[in-house]
């Protein structure tokens, strides 16, 4: 089961270095897709609080955006 959980955590973070790697900034949605996946790991990944931070960032600019116009 660990064992189990463990290639999980590599793959989702290879999923992460992948998108990070692209020359085009991944949709929102994408990071909030990678962050679910990653909820039942139950782990403190880095990684992870990388991608809710930027969650994080994307909503706020999009509400100033949407106050915006």
């Amino acid at each position: 089961k660990i064992r189990n959980l463990i290639d999980e955590c590599r793959q989702w973070n290879e999923r992460f270095e992948q998108m990070q790697q692209g020359e085009h900034y991944p949709f929102l949605s994408s990071y909030e897709q990678l962050y679910e996946q990653a909820r039942h790991f139950h782990i403190d990944l880095e990684p992870l609080k990388q991608v809710e931070q930027t969650i994080l960032q994307a909503r706020s600019w999009l509400e100033k955006t949407q106050a915006v116009f």
